[in-house]
């Protein structure tokens, strides 16, 4: 006689409902060893054990003896979602993963102090566009400020690279 999980041989007889199938007690399909016996398998939620036949929940499925979430989702309420992902200026309150460099702050990406947004992406901001004596001196929409001789961006909008961009856009 020999307890789920033992090895046996024809001569052998497994118990606790388990069969032997290739030299081994194993509990049928939807039980589980459980305590030295096979009982039914309850669902276990993504992250728990599932070393002993317990049935993956939620997407997930037993990898290491682990329940875990296929790639591109995580574990969020007992269930593998879809990672969910914003880009800077965008929400992110539902636990997506801020992009472009951004990071979550009060349930907006925001981009970190001395970048902006550029088309999604956090771009490092230039105080100044170089020196100027004219107007005709600046570029990428910059004016010339005479008394401090740099090109300088308009109100709302900050150099970034050689280009004066919406602040925060």
């Amino acid at each position: 006689q020999a307890l789920p999980g033992a090895m046996c041989n024809t001569a052998t007889r497994c118990l606790h409902l388990s069969v032997c199938v290739d030299g081994q007690c194993q509990c049928p399909a939807g039980t589980s060893i459980q305590d030295g016996v096979c009982r039914a398998s309850t669902p276990v939620s993504p992250g728990s054990d599932c070393a002993n036949g317990q049935i993956c929940s939620g997407g997930s499925l037993c990898i290491n003896k682990k329940c875990t979430c296929p790639p591109g989702t995580q574990a969020r309420d007992g269930q593998c979602q879809r990672l969910l992902t914003a880009k800077p200026g965008q929400a992110c309150t539902g636990g997506e993963i801020c992009t472009g460099g951004s990071n979550c702050d009060s349930g907006v990406c925001i981009c970190p102090i001395g970048t902006v947004n550029l088309q999604g992406y956090c771009q490092t901001a230039k105080s100044s566009l170089g020196g100027c004596e004219t107007n005709a001196q600046c570029t990428g929409g910059s004016y010339c400020d005479t008394k401090r001789k740099q090109c300088m961006c308009p109100a709302g909008r900050i150099a970034v690279g050689s280009v004066c961009v919406p602040l925060g856009g």
